[in-house]
């Protein structure tokens, strides 16, 4: 090979035999370019491959422009471009020159080219070498001659086949004479160079974006059991693909050691993405990091920072939807049925309070009950027995947990009214009706007599007894009275009377001395009894000494019926006569009689 210095010195440039013609050369470089040699060729779809010509390149002696266009692409590929009319070889043998258009959307370093002939065999006649037209101002760039502005060449073969060329800056234009230092060919820029022949491949290495999590927005604050999220965004990466991982550590992390999740996120792009929903099951201050763990082209981007993106997590607030029983009357029951909503698997204790009538303010109860919970649904507090009318308080109180807030129903919002039983009864001293061959010889209305009493109080009703009755029927001291109570109810009737003598034509003397009835009743049963001092008819004693009488015993003496402690039983009522009389003179109707000494009737409604 002839040295630069002896080729200058003749003014000529002599060129080895083994290196095609020109022709050969250009034909060569378009059947490289048409067989798509590049080592990685960009899919049609997303190359961005710009026509012929490429004025990349300055025209430097027989090229008016760059034989070859080096397209770096987005991903990764290049595509390599030929203009077979761009004058190359430039200087009519061999020596070609080679534009770079970087659309890679990134700053490339270098590119690696390849060959089968010695590309990198520089003899001296590169584009900077001033033995042709068109030298770019600012020659030489390098050592070599054959550089462009901001080009160098490295990494270069023992056969000269293969080597680096390097942008170590980026340069705008084609003739500019210095260039601004960066870290390669800035995307969107152009440069050139020349080689010692045409090259068959070229490969670059994209630098890896440094995308950013630009923003991140958690789920706003919520109650325990409520679903907490976080999404980020992610940007300035190139076409990313990975995973972004959402870190959520718990209210008793606040330097976040360790996540009570992870979540992953398959990232396909710059753009937001959501961490999906978590369960908070515990209240406090959760804590969300968020990091992507990079691909091939993108570098990883560590974690946002502890404590920037907190979610507050509140107790719940569960609620108590309450039933109280329906009205009763007293001696019943009432309780309370409490629903408990919107818990978190709560615990604790539903207690139910009853309050008397008159604790308005639901002071003092007389009755809890503490019914264990297990998280929403309905709860009881039993029965329980009220022996006193009057409007009664239920409160109904949720204890709360470590994830519940408390609960309660309130005074005065759950009543139950209590009715008291209705107490009724009469009685009477003493009443009759007599007559004789049908005429009426006497009437006695009852007398003395309470009336039909029905009450709901605590009372007596006594009428002043009557000291004496002369006629055909004589008494002394004949008394009635009624007596009713509540808590327990019960209502008690009695008449009394201190002697009697019946004399009516006809019919033998009845003569009774102190007798006494008493009818009571209560909601659990009624009760009657009857004494007698004495008892004659016509002489005949029937009864010497104060006896209680059997129920309903009947006796005839000499014509003469009578049913002692006559006992009539009627529904949840009670009425006893001491003596019941009744003549009908040798069954002719010759003399009448219905004389009812000492009445008592007792009744209680309402009960139970």
């Amino acid at each position: 090979m002839i040295s630069q210095r002896l080729r200058r010195g003749f003014g000529a440039r002599l060129h080895p035999q083994r290196r095609p013609s020109r022709r050969a050369a250009v034909a060569a470089l378009a059947a490289l370019v048409a067989a798509g040699l590049a080592t990685s060729a960009a899919p049609a779809s997303a190359a961005n491959n710009p026509s012929p010509p490429f004025h990349e390149c300055p025209a430097v002696g027989n090229a008016h422009g760059c034989a070859v266009l080096l397209v770096f692409q987005a991903d990764g590929s290049v595509s390599v471009l030929s203009d077979p009319s761009s004058g190359n070889p430039y200087d009519g043998s061999d020596d070609t020159e080679v534009g770079v258009l970087n659309d890679a959307g990134v700053a490339i370093p270098d590119v690696t080219l390849t060959s089968n002939t010695d590309i990198f065999g520089f003899d001296g006649d590169g584009i900077c070498s001033g033995e042709f037209s068109g030298t770019p101002a600012g020659c030489p760039f390098d050592t070599t001659e054959y550089a462009g502005p901001g080009v160098s060449y490295s990494g270069i073969n023992a056969n000269k086949t293969a080597g680096v060329v390097t942008f170590a800056d980026s340069c705008t234009g084609n003739t500019a004479a210095s260039c601004t230092a960066s870290a390669g060919l800035d995307a969107g820029a152009s440069a050139f160079f020349s080689l010692e022949e045409n090259l068959t491949g070229a490969s670059i290495v994209i630098p890896k974006a440094s995308p950013a999590i630009s923003s991140t927005t958690p789920s706003p604050g919520t109650a325990v059991g409520g679903s907490i999220s976080d999404s980020a965004l992610l940007a300035n990466g190139r076409v990313p693909d990975g995973t972004l991982t959402f870190d959520l550590y718990g209210p008793a992390d606040p330097t976040c050691q360790t996540p009570i999740s992870v979540l992953t996120a398959p990232v396909d792009g710059n753009a937001a993405y959501s961490s999906g929903g978590v369960t908070a099951t515990a209240p406090g201050t959760y804590r969300w990091t968020v990091s992507y763990g990079g691909d091939a082209n993108n570098n990883p981007v560590a974690a946002t920072a502890c404590g920037s993106e907190t979610v507050t997590v509140t107790k719940a607030s569960p609620t108590l939807g309450t039933t109280p029983s329906a009205s009763v009357p007293v001696g019943g029951t009432v309780s309370d049925t409490a629903n408990l909503a919107g818990s978190y698997a709560g615990t604790g204790n539903v207690v139910f309070s009853l309050y008397a009538p008159g604790d308005t303010d639901c002071q003092n109860a007389l009755y809890q009950h503490s019914d264990p919970a297990s998280g929403d649904g309905a709860y009881s507090s039993g029965n329980v027995q009220v022996t006193a009318p009057g409007t009664y308080d239920w409160v109904a109180t949720y204890s709360g947990d470590a994830n519940n807030d408390s609960a309660v129903s309130g005074c005065g919002k759950e009543t139950v009214r209590v009715t008291p039983q209705t107490l009724t009864g009469r009685a009477y001293g003493l009443s009759a009706s007599t007559s004789a061959l049908g005429l009426q010889l006497l009437t006695v209305n009852p007398t003395p007599d309470t009336g039909a009493i029905a009450t709901t109080a605590a009372e007596t009703v006594a009428p002043p007894c009557v000291v004496t009755l002369s006629g055909l029927i004589t008494s002394s001291n004949v008394c009635a009275k009624l007596t009713t109570s509540q808590s327990p109810a019960q209502s008690i009737a009695q008449a009394s009377i201190d002697s009697t003598k019946i004399g009516l034509p006809g019919v033998p003397v009845i003569s009774v001395g102190a007798i006494q009835s008493q009818s009571s009743s209560t909601c659990a049963a009624e009760a009657g009894n009857t004494t007698i001092a004495y008892l004659s008819v016509g002489g005949v004693v029937v009864i010497a000494k104060p006896t209680v009488i059997a129920p309903n015993t009947k006796i005839s003496v000499l014509g003469v019926s009578l049913i002692l402690n006559e006992q009539i039983a009627g529904p949840g009522t009670l009425t006893v006569n001491a003596v019941h009389v009744k003549i009908n003179a040798l069954g002719l109707d010759l003399v009448n009689a219905d004389v009812v000494l000492a009445s008592s009737t007792s009744d209680i409604e309402n009960c139970p």
